[in-house]
């Protein structure tokens, strides 16, 4: 019973219980599990288990090189960006996140940039030196969900 053929889902979800079945998926259709070395992007293609054969592929991240910065904002710069960390030069004045007083924010600024709702700006703009590192983490993931800034 155990080499009838099953869903490649089916063996993911074996492997890595507690995993959401949609998370599962999305990795397949994504390019990320292999079985003996070939990508199968079908979740529901029927094979025997795969055993330690079947792997999950790691994520391919490549930084955003911004060279000396792009301004995409008049008070916002971005120096470097990353799947998990984006470094910004913040001008004075500009809160680093938001606050219940003030809409505007480095943090709002830099969601509506990776929303597309802003472009980078005119390269003459400058700023005095306030490095901020911006950390995208789930605490501001959750403010932006919640503030409808959140990029689709």
């Amino acid at each position: 019973m155990e080499n009838e053929p099953r869903p490649l889902l089916f063996w993911v979800l074996l492997r890595h219980p507690g995993t959401p079945r949609a998370r599962a998926k999305r990795w397949i259709q994504a390019g990320r599990v292999s079985v003996a070395g070939v990508v199968i992007r079908k979740p529901q293609e029927n094979l025997a288990d795969p055993g330690p054969a079947l792997r999950l592929l790691d994520r391919p991240v490549t930084p955003l090189e911004c060279g000396p910065g792009w301004q995409i904002h008049p008070g916002v710069q971005l120096l470097f960006m990353d799947s998990a960390l984006a470094v910004v030069n913040k001008g004075p004045g500009l809160l680093s996140v938001p606050a219940a007083q003030s809409d505007s924010s480095a943090l709002g600024v830099l969601a509506d940039f990776l929303a597309g709702r802003l472009k980078a700006g005119h390269p003459g703009w400058s700023l005095p030196p306030a490095i901020a590192s911006i950390a995208i983490l789930a605490a501001c993931s959750a403010w932006l969900s919640k503030s409808g800034r959140a990029p689709n």
